[in-house]
């Protein structure tokens, strides 16, 4: 066999389609922009549920229609994410700063880091739909999500400080001040710690002297009742 013949007999894997995927700027196809003052809510609407069902993703919009047969998970998936976009790219900086950051406060994380993670993801996100926001609001957002936490003072020394910072400088300081939070419970830990280890041997220390001390009674009247 050639080799010209074993590139003849590969088969590719079939590419699914979707209609949905044909989209490049739902703006050509949705020309409202919703935002919180506006009336154009119904008209908004309207406009998105018929482009939807003419791509044939309105079940990614309504629990009412059922999936379409024959879509594997991962293109189910892949057009979940495009219907996202379409809403992201439709609505206001505003709304969509809300929409995307309605659980981003430092509670809802492990640390600093994975919140400035997240953060900067949403950062990315934003960009990628036309609504990239300026460096000034990241700072805002940062300094809100430490907002009634053991960072609230560092948090409101920022917002204070003029110029306002980088994000960057001020993740670094909420990271610096969770590091000396940290030093600080280690610090404190550790003389407890070392209390309860002298009051442990203190107590061997008595219990050791009192049996000795007992012992000691106990052999000076054996040797008098001998006597006796």
């Amino acid at each position: 066999m050639t080799s010209n013949d074993q590139y003849n007999d590969f088969v590719p894997p079939p590419t699914e389609f979707h209609p949905a995927l044909s989209v490049t700027n739902i703006k050509n196809c949705i020309p409202l922009i919703l935002d919180r003052n506006s009336a154009k809510y119904s008209n908004w609407e309207e406009l998105f549920e018929v482009h939807a069902h003419a791509y044939n993703v309105l079940d990614h919009i309504s629990s009412k229609t059922p999936r379409p047969t024959g879509i594997s998970d991962s293109l189910c998936q892949r057009l979940d994410s495009i219907v996202k976009q379409w809403i992201y790219g439709t609505i206001s900086t505003d709304l969509l700063d809300t929409v995307l950051c309605k659980d981003c406060h430092l509670s809802s994380f492990s640390d600093v880091s994975s919140y400035c993670k997240q953060l900067k993801c949403l950062k990315d996100q934003l960009a990628s739909v036309d609504h990239p926001n300026s460096e000034k609001v990241f700072v805002m957002r940062l300094i809100a999500g430490h907002r009634n936490t053991d960072f609230d003072i560092v948090a409101a020394i920022l917002a204070q400080t003029e110029p306002l910072p980088s994000f960057e400088i001020a993740r670094s300081r909420l990271l610096l001040e969770e590091t000396r939070c940290s030093n600080d419970q280690s610090n404190s830990a550790q003389p407890f710690i070392a209390q309860q280890s002298d009051s442990a041997s203190s107590g061997q220390s008595h219990q050791s002297l009192t049996s000795a001390s007992n012992s000691g009674g106990g052999g000076s009247g054996g040797r008098g009742s001998g006597r006796g």
